[in-house]
């Protein structure tokens, strides 16, 4: 284990933060190293798949091969991550997104438009907001106390 962290030049830290959590109490042998590299294939960097129809995942939530609850104790105390985890969160990313293709690669920049710019820039020196000014009318209570009648007109 050692001589993989060696080779990356972590060597230093993985030994400090192994000392951490032995002094924490945590087994020896219940450290282990993670990959987070990405994988060579580039069809498997992504967990949400765009294509020509739109942005998608592969498979349903809800998937759980094994109980990730209490029920099992060894498999808790491992504190290991789970395939499936976030399924929920990237199916509403892959729904939202409505150019599939600004995941894969950044839109191009468009034409500046000079008289806007120096507008914002003159109502910003001057102290002003360069925003469009929204006028507000003032909230109506909800109830009159006095009359019982609901609404404020």
């Amino acid at each position: 284990m050692f001589r993989m962290f060696r080779r990356s030049g972590t060597a230093r830290l993985t030994a400090l933060g192994i000392a951490a959590l032995t002094l924490a109490g945590c087994q020896h042998s219940r450290v282990q190293q993670i990959e987070r590299g990405f994988p060579s294939d580039y069809r498997q960097r992504h967990a949400i798949l765009v294509g020509p129809q739109g942005a998608y995942l592969d498979h349903p939530c809800g998937q759980w091969p094994h109980d990730v609850g209490v029920a099992d104790a060894d498999l808790n105390a491992l504190n290991r991550p789970h395939w499936n985890h976030g399924c929920a969160s990237q199916h509403n990313f892959a729904a939202m997104v409505a150019n599939p293709n600004d995941l894969l690669q950044p839109r191009a920049e468009g034409a500046v438009d000079q008289t806007r710019r120096q507008t914002a820039i003159t109502k910003y020196r001057a102290g002003a907001s360069p925003g469009p000014q929204t006028v507000h009318s003032p909230m109506q209570p909800l109830t009159d106390v006095r009359s019982g009648v609901r609404g404020g007109s």
